[in-house]
């Protein structure tokens, strides 16, 4: 029972930490909010009227510094099991290149083995097994064009 309970932030430690700097990323907004009021209200005689100044430059660094931890905690999240986003980039660049460069189509035959084989397909093994090498994909290519396919249609650009 303990470890049903704590599975989440054993194997994903991040979770926590995540949740803890958005908390700290709205706090950060919510001060600069009543800042740019005090900034806004503070008469030029008080005994510092540069301080709501002061104390917003700090927070937008904060926020800065924030935005950044939580983009590097995502990237670790994006690596969470099989996922690689650097790959799925990979690809996705060379397809952008067959279709916007190359005017080609995301389009593949079948041979009588059932393995994928056209002009796409060659040309992208080309582009990524440089990169690559025995890590190269064979039989997964199809389901890479697939993947791009689906992501284009339902996100055109």
């Amino acid at each position: 029972m303990a470890l049903t309970t704590t599975c989440s932030t054993r194997y994903y430690p991040s979770a926590k930490e995540r949740k803890r700097w958005r908390r700290i990323d709205k706090l950060t907004e919510q001060l600069a909010q009543e800042m740019r009021k005090l900034r806004r209200e503070t008469p030029w005689n008080d005994p510092d009227p540069l301080l709501p100044n002061r104390v917003l430059t700090a927070l937008w660094d904060l926020h800065k510094r924030t935005q950044i931890r939580l983009e590097w905690l995502d990237t670790l999240r994006a690596f969470r099991g099989t996922q690689d986003p650097y790959r799925k980039a990979l690809y996705s660049g060379v397809l952008r290149v067959w279709t916007e460069v190359l005017n080609g189509q995301l389009q593949y035959s079948r041979n009588p083995q059932g393995e994928p084989t056209g002009p796409l397909v060659r040309f992208l093994t080309a582009c990524v097994e440089p990169i690559l090498g025995d890590e190269t994909p064979r039989a997964g290519v199809a389901d890479i064009i697939d993947r791009e396919r689906d992501r284009r249609a339902k996100h055109p650009v």
